[in-house]
């Protein structure tokens, strides 16, 4: 961001379309950078125990957006809503998938893994959205021919919520 900002851009779309989420790290870290001072999310887990993340005062300031789609889930989606609830991002697309869990990958005797969400995530200011999702600041579908199309892959000119963005952030 520092590098875009010195050539010159004056805001940032961040595109989480078709992502399954990520590491706790990297959300951490990415959201700190991004927000300011606060929680930046809250993870609960069955037994009611909870864990507060917090962002140090440092924070970019200027105007983004978040490209999602109902591909777009977990980390992918807490990232979403927590710079939805700090007010710092527009969310452009359609509604997200919905897993709002934490999960934690158990090695088995075979040396193979399971996943099994053990903890829910809760975005700073608004509700958890597991099983529910995220409905964005403004829904934007992608034409029936483009949706067909893999996203890395998908001309600008023919990406509706691309363009949206980029239009908006002028």
């Amino acid at each position: 961001i520092i590098d875009l900002k010195g050539r010159g851009a004056e805001s940032i779309i961040f595109d989480v379309r078709d992502n399954g989420g990520g590491s706790l790290t990297s959300i951490v870290e990415t959201l700190d950078y991004l927000l300011p001072e606060g929680i930046m999310f809250t993870i609960k887990d069955k037994k009611g125990k909870t864990e507060e993340y917090r962002s140090d005062k440092a924070s970019v300031d200027m105007p983004m957006a978040v490209l999602v789609n109902g591909n777009t889930a977990s980390a992918a989606e807490l990232f979403t809503s927590a710079l939805s609830d700090y007010g710092k991002a527009v969310s452009i697309g359609e509604k997200t998938h919905g897993k709002g869990s934490v999960s934690t990958p158990f090695t088995l005797s075979d040396g193979s893994h399971i996943y099994i969400s053990t903890a829910l995530y809760y975005p700073p200011k608004s509700d958890n959205f597991d099983g529910v999702g995220i409905i964005p600041d403004h829904k934007v579908s992608l034409s029936y021919e483009a949706s067909q199309i893999s996203l890395y892959k998908l001309p600008v000119e023919d990406d509706d919520q691309l363009k949206f963005a980029i239009e908006l952030l002028k």
